[in-house]
C-alpha cells in the first residue's frame, strides 16, 4: 500500500508495511478487537500484556487465542458488568487498567494464567470495596443528620412536661419570697406597741380631745 507509513517493530526495530502486519487472518481479528475495545490506548496495551500472561514459559499464544480473549473482555466492557460468585458486578471499561496492573504486581502470580478467573476476582473485589466505601459514607452522612431529625420529632407534650418540671422549683421559691415581702409590709404598717406597766411606772397617753 503505497503512501502509508511503515510499522516499526518495537523489539527488533524492523520496518514493515501495514499490509504485512495484517497478512494473517487471525492477526487481523486481534487488530479488529483492539479497535473495538471501548477503553483508551493505555488499557488496550494492558490487555495485550494480560493476554501474554496466559502464554506458557516456552511457548507463544496463537493469534486466534488472543482474539478470543479480547472478544470476551470487550463484551464485558461494552455491558459494563461481569458475573462472579453468582451475582453481577459493575465493571466499567475504566476499571480494567487498574485491575490488570494489580494482577501484574502480585508477587505470588503464577504463570500461565488459566482463564479469566483472576481478572474477574480482582474486578469484583474493586467493586465490592467501592460499594463498601459508598455505604460507609452514606451511614456517616446519616449520623450527622440524625440528631437534628430526632430533635424535630420530639413530642411537644414531653417538652412541655420537662419545662414545667424545670421551672417548678423556681415558682415555689418566688411564692415564698412574695409572702415574706407581704409580712414585712404589714409589720411596717403596724409597729409593735410598748408594753403597758400595770405598776404605774408609765401611764398610757391621754386621748387628744382637740386641745
Amino acid at each position: 500500500m503505497k503512501g502509508l507509513p511503515d510499522i516499526t517493530c518495537p523489539v527488533c526495530q524492523a520496518e514493515y508495511s501495514l499490509e504485512v502486519a495484517l497478512g494473517q487472518d487471525d492477526a487481523r481479528g486481534v487488530v479488529r478487537e483492539l479497535a473495538r475495545c471501548p477503553a483508551d490506548a493505555g488499557t488496550r496495551k494492558a490487555l495485550l500484556r494480560y493476554c501474554a500472561l496466559h502464554a506458557p514459559a516456552t511457548q507463544r499464544l496463537r493469534w486466534n487465542r488472543v482474539e478470543s480473549m479480547l472478544a470476551e473482555i470487550n463484551g464485558w466492557m461494552e455491558t459494563g458488568r461481569i458475573e462472579r460468585g453468582g451475582r453481577l458486578w459493575a465493571a466499567p471499561a475504566s476499571a480494567y487498567l487498574s485491575a490488570i496492573e494489580t494482577i501484574e504486581s502480585m508477587p505470588t502470580l503464577r504463570r500461565p494464567l488459566k482463564g479469566h478467573g483472576l481478572l474477574l476476582e480482582v474486578l469484583s473485589g474493586m467493586t465490592a470495596k467501592a460499594d463498601a466505601r459508598a455505604e460507609q459514607d452514606r451511614i456517616t452522612r446519616g449520623r450527622g443528620e440524625t440528631p437534628v431529625a430526632q430533635a424535630s420529632r420530639l413530642p411537644a407534650s414531653k417538652d412541655a412536661g420537662k419545662d414545667a418540671c424545670a421551672t417548678q422549683p423556681r415558682t415555689r421559691s418566688g411564692t415564698a419570697a412574695g409572702l415574706q415581702s407581704l409580712r414585712d409590709v404589714l409589720a411596717g404598717a403596724n409597729p409593735p406597741q410598748p408594753p403597758f406597766d400595770k405598776g404605774g411606772s408609765e401611764t398610757p397617753p391621754e386621748p387628744d380631745h382637740g386641745r
